[in-house]
């Protein structure tokens, strides 16, 4: 039996138009917003949510159990590329994008509806450890599918500034996240943040995940992903298949833990390193952060 293969750049060439092409950026962007504003509010409001949802004898342990949990999304991260990796090559990239951003809102939405450990005991911190590691493993998802799509749409002309572009997004999510979660804090004050404030930024995200994830599920995959769907000719162990690249994937992994490190201490530790050690005000907080964030 013959086959007859197209050759590779035939199979691959760009067929969707300017405005599509719009369209698609757009859309993956909003969502990369939105995925990066419910993943990082966390760490803005660590000190409010230690407080609320673990028993400790002093303060300082309440807040570091607190960080131990924003930590602990990070190890399933890497888990999360590797199951919705895949799932992107099989079902599609903008399915693949809407499947992870209803599952990031649907999760920090809960964590804004969770009972205290006042209410229901160790429940509540086994409950915002399950929340949390649901969104290292949409965080994980989010960043290899996104990163593809907007790769494919780019072409090979603006495939490296596309790409770069995302990172610029995800910084700005935080930032938005504590332009929220401060603001918040400024306005309302310490009591008022410890009783319900903290929940706020939480409760947002589930409106804005739902619009974010319906405008993913109607946007259109890529020609190069339909292409090579229609061909038969996807690979069958796609991690396997990665480490022919392995010295460029430590490379690239080396590079992106230094630069995350950085814009989660800016960004995520500092806001609480100001009140409680420093002891600035929560509005002082939220111009320096704002301010670094936007730097």
């Amino acid at each position: 039996m013959t086959q007859t293969i197209r050759p590779t750049t035939e199979a691959i060439q760009p067929e969707r138009t300017k405005k599509q092409k719009r369209k698609a950026f757009i859309g993956a962007i909003a969502g990369h917003l939105i995925e990066w504003y419910d993943y990082g509010v966390y760490g803005f409001v660590a000190v409010y949510v230690g407080t609320a949802f673990f028993a400790a004898s002093t303060p300082a342990i309440a807040l570091l159990s607190s960080f131990a949990t924003f930590a602990l999304s990070f190890f399933m991260r890497p888990l999360g590329g590797l199951v919705f990796g895949p799932l992107g090559d099989r079902i599609g990239r903008k399915n693949t994008m809407a499947l992870v951003m209803f599952l990031m809102s649907g999760s920090t939405f809960a964590i804004g509806l969770m009972p205290t450990y006042a209410s229901i005991g160790i429940f509540a911190p086994a409950l915002l450890i399950l929340a949390r590691c649901l969104q290292g493993l949409s965080a994980g998802g989010e960043i290899g599918t996104v990163t593809s799509y907007v790769a494919e749409f780019g072409g090979e002309k603006r495939r490296g500034l596309a790409t770069s572009l995302l990172m610029t997004i995800a910084v700005s999510g935080l930032l938005l996240g504590s332009i929220v979660a401060n603001g918040l804090a400024a306005i309302l004050g310490e009591t008022a943040m410890q009783d319900y404030g903290w929940r706020i930024p939480f409760l947002i995200a589930g409106p804005l995940g739902l619009m974010a994830a319906y405008i993913r599920s109607r946007l259109e995959d890529s020609a190069q992903f339909e292409a090579i769907s229609s061909s038969g000719f996807q690979e069958k162990s796609p991690i396997r298949a990665c480490f022919a690249w392995s010295r460029n994937l430590l490379l690239v992994a080396f590079s992106i833990a230094l630069l995350a490190s950085m814009f989660y201490m800016i960004l995520t530790y500092a806001s609480t390193y100001f009140v409680n050690t420093l002891g600035f005000s929560p509005t002082t907080r939220f111009w320096f952060i704002t301010v670094a964030g936007l730097t």
